[in-house]
């Protein structure tokens, strides 16, 4: 675990802290960190939730350290292989629409086949990683992991 770690500095946040217990309150859309602050970002399955993605995805590219430095942001968010584009309307922000459009009431998009250009637009060089190469049937007996990874980096 990271912040059993002596040599980590760990600094989990969530703009519901008090649902996990985390002592620090962020809105992702206006990070309160100065430019390139992290050498690590770890994002898994926020994006969708975020109502301006593309704002928070600016700061997430603030804070990191550049790749010169050692700096990452890992993001996974669930990305709809039959959507070319993300699917992302405003008449669609109710509970109940948001649930049969988006797949889940607190979703504000369905993602598409162009996340990776989302994250590119801000900024980030992308890389993206089938999970499933990274397993082997002994080390993973779940079945197929479903959510890429996209790792990604900025070169300043």
């Amino acid at each position: 675990m990271f912040s059993e770690s002596e040599n980590i500095d760990y600094n989990p946040v969530d703009i519901n802290p008090e649902l996990y217990n985390i002592k620090e309150k962020v809105d992702m859309q206006n990070i309160p960190y100065e430019e390139s602050t992290f050498d690590l970002i770890y994002n898994c399955h926020v994006l969708e939730h975020v109502p301006n993605d593309i704002k928070a995805m600016k700061e997430l590219y603030r804070v990191v350290k550049p790749t010169s430095v050692g700096g990452m942001c890992v993001i996974m968010v669930p990305v709809f292989e039959n959507l070319s584009e993300t699917l992302e309307k405003e008449e669609y922000h109710t509970p109940e629409l948001r649930s049969k459009y988006y797949g889940q009431h607190d979703h504000s998009r369905k993602y598409g086949m162009d996340f990776k250009n989302r994250l590119e637009l801000v900024g980030f060089d992308v890389e993206v990683i089938d999970p499933n190469t990274l397993v082997t049937d002994e080390t993973y007996d779940y079945g197929r992991l479903s959510d890429k990874i996209y790792l990604c980096t900025k070169h300043i």
